[in-house]
C-alpha cells in the first residue's frame, strides 16, 4: 500500500537515511527485531517523565468510571481528554522523544506514523482466572508494522497487579497458532506448548519498554480484587497501515518536518 503514496514513502525513507543512531539505539533495534521486546528506560528523558506522571496522576478520577457500552473492555479506562491531543501536550512530548523516533524509524526502515496515544487506567474486573478481550494472548493485526512505546505510571510488582505479557517473537515465529479466535486463552497456548514461554514485565513506576505487537502473542491487565494499574501507551505504525487510524493530534503550534510526517498533519487544522 505504500506504493500507492510513493513520494511520502521516499520522503520518510529519506528522512531515517538521515539519522544517526548510537551503538545502544542500535542494540535497542536488534533486541525488538529478535525478540520483540526491549526495555526503554535509557531513552527516557527524566524531566519529560515527571512531567508526565504528574499530569497522568491529575487525570486519576475520584471514583472508578463505570462500564459503557462503547467499551467493549470493561476494565479499560481512557482519561486523555481533548487538550491531552495539542502537539506541545506532555503526552505528545512524550512519544516524540529523539531516540524512540529513531529506534522506531530504523525498525520500520521508515519515518512512523504515530496512530495512538492512551492514558490507560485498568482495574479488575472478572478475576485473573476470567480474562477477556485483550486480557487473553493475541496479536495487534492493524498494520504488520507495530511498535509500542509502553511506560508503567504506577508500580507492577506482582501478577496481581497485571503486568503485562508477551510471548518473544522467536517463538511466535515457530509456533503454529491458529490465527482465529483473534483473543486466545491460556490453554489455546499450552496446547502448542508455548505459554511456558510467556514474560511478564514488572516494575516500578517508570518501567518503560517497547514491544512488537504485531508478531508477539501479548496479553495484560489481569488484576487480583482491588488491584490497578494506570499506563502510558503510545502506538507507532507505517503510513500506509491496513487500518486508517485518526490520532486526533491537534497542530495548535508550528510543526517540524519530522513532526508533520510522525503526525500525518499538515497544519491545517492549526489554521482552522
Amino acid at each position: 500500500m505504500c506504493m500507492l503514496h510513493p513520494l511520502e514513502y521516499f520522503t520518510r525513507q529519506r528522512m531515517r537515511r538521515s539519522m544517526q543512531l548510537s551503538p545502544e539505539m542500535v542494540e535497542a533495534v536488534n533486541a525488538v527485531e529478535t525478540s520483540g521486546y526491549c526495555a526503554a528506560e535509557n531513552f527516557i528523558d527524566g524531566n519529560l517523565f515527571e512531567e508526565l506522571q504528574a499530569a497522568a496522576n491529575a487525570h486519576l478520577p475520584e471514583e472508578i468510571p463505570s462500564a459503557t457500552q462503547q467499551n467493549s473492555k470493561i476494565y479499560w479506562h481512557h482519561l486523555m481528554q481533548r487538550e491531552d491531543f495539542d502537539a506541545d501536550s506532555i503526552f505528545v512530548r512524550f512519544a516524540m522523544q529523539q531516540p524512540v523516533i529513531q529506534i522506531v524509524t530504523q525498525l520500520f526502515g521508515q519515518t512512523p506514523h504515530l496512530t495512538m496515544l492512551e492514558l490507560a487506567l485498568t482495574v479488575a474486573d472478572n478475576g485473573p482466572q476470567n480474562p477477556s478481550a485483550s486480557q487473553r494472548w493475541h496479536y495487534d493485526l492493524a498494520d504488520s508494522k507495530t511498535v509500542k512505546l509502553f511506560i508503567y505510571l504506577t508500580d507492577v510488582s506482582t501478577n496481581d497487579d497485571g503486568p503485562f505479557s508477551y510471548i518473544p517473537k522467536s517463538i511466535c515465529r515457530t509456533a503454529v497458532v491458529p490465527q482465529f479466535p483473534v483473543h486466545k486463552s491460556d490453554q489455546d497456548l499450552e496446547k502448542h506448548q508455548i505459554l511456558k514461554s510467556a514474560k511478564p514485565v514488572y516494575g516500578p513506576s517508570g518501567t518503560s519498554f517497547l514491544i512488537d505487537t504485531y508478531n508477539c502473542l501479548h496479553s495484560g491487565s489481569r488484576f487480583a480484587p482491588g488491584h490497578k494499574r494506570l499506563a502510558y501507551i503510545a502506538t507507532f505504525n507505517s503510513f500506509c497501515a491496513w487500518r486508517p487510524y485518526t490520532n486526533n493530534i491537534f497542530a495548535n503550534r508550528r510543526l517540524s518536518d519530522l513532526e508533520k510526517l510522525v503526525f500525518r498533519n499538515n497544519e491545517k487544522r492549526m489554521e482552522q
